[in-house]
């Protein structure tokens, strides 16, 4: 009997030394997801320099969230949680957001390239078309590419614009076939 008293206070020190080792895991693990959803805040307002429509992007955010919290499972509770949920769709819509913008860019420069240089082919990426332009290095004595913003962005804007208005087929620019 007393073998057996024995074993079972061994039994619960063990089990009290489990759960403390549980414990401070969770805390741990706890910590890491403040700081990873703090440095994804933080990472999403450092893609706020494109004119925002705060109203047309809560909506895209809310609807995604809306899809996230249906798909997910009964398991999955970070997508259950809205304010973890949202700062995911928030970081994931400025980046398509920052997509579509650098497109537009590479779009635009690629036009003037072919205008300009219609027998060289076209640098294959954005940085290399800015290299070849020579915008790179003004982004690179700067720090930063946001000077370069402003600069870029309306004749980006006409241009494609305009492009992609002239590809369109008659019916979809609604002037009548004739």
């Amino acid at each position: 009997m007393k073998d057996r008293i024995t074993q079972m206070e061994k039994d619960l020190r063990s089990t009290y030394a489990l759960v403390a080792i549980v414990n401070k895991k969770s805390e741990i693990a706890a910590d890491v997801e403040r700081y990873a959803l703090t440095e994804l805040h933080k990472a999403t307002e450092s893609l706020n320099f494109i004119a925002l429509n705060r109203a047309e992007e809560n909506k895209r955010i809310h609807e995604r969230v809306n899809a996230l919290t249906q798909l997910s499972s009964a398991e999955e509770i970070f997508w259950r949680e809205h304010s973890k949920a949202s700062a995911v769709a928030q970081f994931q819509d400025r980046v398509q957001q920052v997509h579509h913008f650098f497109d537009k860019c590479y779009k635009a420069m690629r036009v003037v390239w072919k205008t300009m240089f219609p027998l060289n082919a076209v640098p294959p990426t954005l940085l290399a078309l800015m290299s070849e332009f020579g915008l790179l290095s003004i982004a690179n004595a700067t720090g930063d590419l946001e000077a370069l913003y402003p600069k870029v962005l309306l004749p980006a804007n006409i241009i494609v614009d305009r492009l992609e208005e002239n590809s369109r087929v008659p019916e979809e620019r609604g002037t009548p076939q004739g």
